[in-house]
């Protein structure tokens, strides 16, 4: 049955992309059918690439491999960092040490610097993604502290039946980083960049902690931003009152559009080899064309 993340519903209500529709759509497709997905990734390796669709550490080692370029011990260090600064220094020494060798395996300066994005990006994804995993207890006890309200339930998963199309079953599924005593949500976010001036809920943001309040029956949560510096942590509160009827309004409409579109989407050997080759702005646009002229 196909899974809904509410960590991509920011994406699948075209609020913005930061690049991330064909993994999006890659982690519903792999839930809708394993061995169609599987199978288009084995088609990705015969021309010695790899799919796009893989975890950033596959990635990377593909392009150590193919760059004979060994930065596994950099990465190593990088992902035991508890300093933003240091970070974002070792994260460049990985990029350059990286980029040095793509002139030997590119053929054209559009390949070179395409290839020096795909580094950068998946060197900040790889890394990025540790860091904010490792310091989320941190943020917590420091919510806690400031706050004087107890988390008592962390890492609470939903898996909730959202529709049936077809006769197949759609369900939304998550992770809610904790609920105070009272009930309200915690929702942590890691900021590797500093903290914006303004202590606002960000668009792209608004969907996944409304939603979680939605399915915990919360009309009250906090939005905590956490930001490492010199191994310390530096957060931010914000609280956030659940938007009445925005998840029946804005998040059911919005999947029922995507269902559709995926609907499309599966039966299209062309749309899915966008999402293997990770063409994320073509695949995109055609999703957002189709959610404005053509889902009715």
């Amino acid at each position: 049955m196909p899974n809904i993340p509410v960590s991509s519903l920011y994406v699948i209500m075209g609020v913005t992309n930061f690049g991330n529709f064909h993994k999006v759509i890659a982690k519903i497709w792999n839930t809708y059918d394993k061995a169609d997905f599987k199978k288009w990734e084995i088609i990705a390796t015969k021309n010695g690439d790899i799919s796009k669709t893989k975890s950033s550490k596959e990635q990377l080692e593909h392009i150590q491999k193919k760059l004979k370029i060994d930065v596994n011990q950099y990465l190593v260090d990088c992902h035991k960092t508890n300093c933003k600064n240091e970070l974002v220094n070792k994260q460049a020494n990985i990029i350059k040490t990286l980029t040095r060798g793509i002139s030997t395996e590119a053929s054209n300066k559009e390949e070179i610097e395409k290839m020096k994005n795909d580094i950068t990006r998946l060197v900040k994804d790889n890394t990025n993604t540790t860091f904010g995993n490792k310091h989320e207890n941190s943020a917590i006890s420091k919510f806690e502290k400031e706050t004087k309200i107890k988390v008592i339930n962390q890492q609470k998963r939903f898996n909730n039946l959202i529709d049936t199309n077809n006769g197949i079953e759609w369900r939304i599924v998550g992770v809610v980083d904790g609920f105070t005593e009272t009930g309200e949500i915690v929702e942590i976010k890691n900021r590797v960049s500093n903290i914006s001036k303004n202590p606002i809920l960000r668009n792209y943001e608004k969907p996944q902690i409304m939603t979680y309040m939605w399915l915990s029956n919360s009309k009250n949560g906090y939005l905590v931003e956490n930001y490492k510096v010199k191994g310390n942590d530096e957060i931010r509160i914000i609280p956030v009152q659940y938007q009445e009827d925005y998840f029946e309004k804005d998040v059911v409409p919005a999947i029922s559009k995507f269902i559709k579109f995926f609907n499309m989407f599966i039966k299209s050997d062309s749309m899915k080899e966008l999402v293997i080759r990770g063409e994320d702005k073509l695949i995109y646009n055609e999703y957002i064309e189709f959610i404005q002229f053509k889902a009715i």
